[in-house]
């Protein structure tokens, strides 16, 4: 679990370094790293399942206790690291953003939830991790399809891809709110 966390960080500071890329070439590949690592934030959700294992049933109550603690907190920080590896995205990238129609907007929230969904489906089920794209990437290829073929991992993607498509409307509707009224109050 504690590398569940530390992989959910990642994402987070490349999130907050981009505003210091300087080059087209570091932004790209900033951008790609973050993306590759981005499901990660939201893989902390699913280590709420943990508490349900069998071994978790045969602590002493005391440290089931404890344990149960530990997934709360890191369950519940599992938003916050998402919310906060986005939110500079969207600031960086704001007047682009808001060139772009409505419907291709809502197209790209889309097909990015689905992406970061699939990410996390994967990490679930065939244990895919984000550096495998580089070190396996047959498996890599392997494991998208597989998770999309079962049942059972198919529902699981739907269900996370239609939540987190509201979850990104919402964060990006309130980013770019925010950011246009408190543009509006600097004039």
């Amino acid at each position: 679990m504690s590398w569940n966390v530390l992989l959910a960080i990642i994402p987070l500071t490349l999130a907050h370094t981009l505003k210091y890329q300087k080059s087209v070439f570091l932004e790209i590949l900033t951008l790609s790293v973050w993306l590759l690592f981005l499901p990660n934030t939201l893989y902390l959700i699913t280590d709420g399942m943990y508490v349900f294992s069998e071994e978790f049933g045969n602590m002493h109550v005391v440290g089931m206790m404890l344990g149960v603690l530990l997934y709360a907190v890191i369950v519940a920080h599992a938003p916050y690291t998402y919310y906060w590896s986005l939110v500079p995205v969207i600031t960086k990238y704001k007047k682009l953003i808001l060139k772009l129609n409505l419907l291709f907007k809502l197209v790209v929230i889309f097909l990015f939830s689905f992406l970061v969904a699939l990410g996390v489906t994967m990490g679930r089920f065939a244990r895919t991790n984000s550096w495998h794209i580089f070190t396996q990437p047959h498996r890599v290829l392997q494991d998208v399809f597989g998770s999309v073929s079962g049942a059972y991992e198919l529902l699981f993607l739907v269900s996370f891809g239609i939540g987190i498509c509201i979850i990104n409307t919402v964060i990006l509707t309130h980013s770019l709110r925010v950011n246009l009224i408190s543009r509006k109050v600097t004039k």
